[in-house]
C-alpha cells in the first residue's frame, strides 16, 4: 500500500485520469503517460509506449484511445471498481504487430 500513498499522478476521477493520459500521449511524453497506469504495470507500459513512439505507431494509439473515450458507457460503478464498455467496429479484417520492447511484439487480429 505504501507506493500507492506516494503516487501523486492521476485525476480525481477515472475519466480525468484517462484525459490526462491522452494529453501526455499527445505531447509525446510516454514517461508521464505510463504513470497513469497502476503502479505494478507502469514500467512495462513505459517501455511499451516508448516502443510505440520509436516505431511511429503512437498516433494510432492516440486515435484509438480518444475514440474509446468519446464512446464509452459505464457498465459497472461500485465503490472500488468502474467498468466502461465501448463499441469497436472493424470493417475490414487486418493483422498488426505492435512492439512491446526487448524485441518482443504483440500480434493483433482485428476482425
Amino acid at each position: 500500500a505504501e507506493p500507492y500513498y506516494k503516487d501523486t499522478y492521476g485525476g480525481k476521477t477515472p475519466e480525468e485520469t484517462y484525459d490526462l493520459f491522452i494529453s501526455a500521449l499527445k505531447k509525446g511524453d510516454t514517461d508521464l503517460a505510463s504513470k497513469y497506469f497502476v503502479i505494478e504495470k507502469q514500467e512495462n507500459w513505459k517501455e511499451t509506449l516508448r516502443e510505440y513512439k520509436i516505431n511511429s505507431v503512437l498516433d494510432k494509439l492516440i486515435t484509438e484511445v480518444e475514440n474509446n473515450r468519446k464512446n464509452w458507457k459505464i457498465e459497472t460503478n461500485k465503490d472500488d471498481e468502474i467498468v466502461y464498455l465501448y463499441p469497436y467496429v472493424v470493417e475490414t479484417p487486418y493483422y498488426e504487430e505492435l512492439p512491446l520492447g526487448d524485441g518482443k511484439t504483440q500480434k493483433l487480429c482485428y476482425s
